[in-house]
């Protein structure tokens, strides 16, 4: 299982000891795009599956960030509700579960 902060330069898959912050982790991988990518400033990254160090890595299913540094499901949110619980506590959006478990599928020893 990765850790929630599991993708530093340097972190590794506890399971199969494999690299976590790649491209095909990354939310703007896109087999279809430029050099992969779909972020148009990226350098290019030959080897998909090492670590590398990008500046514009995020993992899939993280939310997109606006220019305040802020996610995008915290603007305008002061009203209560949003991703909270009956019992008032923060929980996870279903697709950052999803992704997580993506991510977890992809490290897994097979």
């Amino acid at each position: 299982m990765l850790p929630s902060n599991g993708f530093g330069r340097s972190e590794v898959c506890s399971s199969c000891s494999k690299d976590t912050r790649v491209c095909l982790n990354c939310r703007f991988h896109d087999p279809g795009s430029y050099n992969e990518c779909r972020e148009t400033v990226a350098e290019r990254v030959v080897d998909k599956e090492k670590s590398n160090f990008c500046d514009n890595f995020m993992p899939k299913g993280s939310m997109p960030r606006n220019e305040s540094g802020r996610t995008s499901s915290n603007r305008g949110n002061s009203g209560g509700g949003g991703n909270q619980n009956d019992s008032g506590k923060s929980r996870a959006p279903a697709n950052a579960t999803a992704a997580w478990a993506a991510a977890e599928a992809l490290f897994k020893k097979g």
